[in-house]
């Protein structure tokens, strides 16, 4: 088998999110040790936190992983239900709303269905390091509010591209270059979020500029796009945001900083082609749709105003 070939799982629901909490609430009540995640495959404990997300977010959308990272998935969840010392042990039940005899039940059938989990790597390649391009790919990563998933208002329909604006096109100039950089964000976020099927957001700025602040320092691209840095992510990225459908070639863009829709000449093509068409070495179609879940996860946690239907 190729060290970077993915393999799938015939997850249920529950069997998902139990392997999403295993991942993700190391962050919460466990209390890792650096000893303990370099066990689980992890590096260090921040590499733990960090990628714990990211491969509980394609767990979530049901998507592929290296065995690897199927086996991070695996172990770092039997500890951190089973261990009172490292883990949430007597607090999982309270934290993950599974109680303890379900919880086993629910492992039980992972570990079958991932029979052989005792051969596979343990620091293998990450699934990010080569992801594959998943035409298939449709399914949401995480349930955003009903409220979001509504259509497009007549009036706020993608509009056809404008020409470039007076001197976007000169080179050597920081301020261009930032501005190239945020319009490239702007397409490959709105992207990433209609890849979860949302097609428009609360039209509130504060609200937006905190979750791209929350989303940009926690996406591992970040640091491709220098001139991007938290605290003024935020207010960049939304300013990229303003007009995107303007710049020649674009494929998706923003209208009113709340509303991603692709442009009329690409209003047939799905998502997934969409996404591969403008992933390179710098952003791949998958770093794109983890921007999205990065920035969708932020913005339902701290939205004080619900869009309107």
């Amino acid at each position: 088998m190729n060290a970077h070939e993915r393999v799938q799982f015939d997850l249920d629901e529950d069997e998902r999110e139990v392997l999403r909490r295993g991942l993700t609430d190391w962050a919460g009540p466990a209390a890792p040790t650096e000893a303990m995640a370099l066990a689980m495959g992890f590096r260090v404990v921040a590499d733990l936190i960090t990628d714990g997300e990211r491969i509980a977010a394609f767990i979530r959308a049901g998507r592929s992983l290296t065995k690897a990272d199927w086996r991070r998935a695996l172990l770092s969840t039997e500890i951190a239900f089973a261990s009172s010392t490292v883990g949430a042990g007597l607090d999982w039940s309270i934290v993950t709303g599974y109680q303890d005899d379900e919880t086993i039940r629910i492992l039980r059938a992972i570990q079958r269905k991932m029979g052989g989990s005792r051969t596979w790597p343990e620091n293998g390649p990450s699934t990010s390091e080569s992801p594959d391009r998943d035409s298939e790919w449709t399914k949401p990563l995480f349930p955003p509010p009903d409220s979001w998933r509504v259509p497009v208002h007549p009036q706020m329909e993608p509009t056809a591209a404008l020409p470039m604006e007076a001197g976007e096109n000169i080179a050597g100039m920081g301020s261009v270059t930032t501005r190239q950089q945020t319009r490239r964000i702007a397409e490959g976020l709105a992207l990433g979020v209609l890849a979860y099927n949302v097609v428009r957001l609360p039209n509130e700025r504060t609200a937006l500029e905190t979750a791209l602040n929350s989303a940009w320092e926690s996406w591992p691209r970040a640091g491709d796009f220098g001139n991007v840095r938290v605290p003024e992510a935020g207010r960049d990225i939304w300013t990229g945001m303003e007009k995107s459908g303007s710049r020649r070639g674009v494929i998706a863009a923003w209208e009113e900083h709340s509303v991603p829709h692709l442009l009329p000449a690409f209003a047939d093509v799905p998502i997934a082609d969409c996404l591969s068409r403008i992933a390179d070495e710098q952003a791949t179609a998958d770093d794109w749709i983890y921007l999205g879940y990065l920035f969708l996860k932020a913005l339902y946690q701290t939205t004080v105003t619900e869009p309107q239907g």
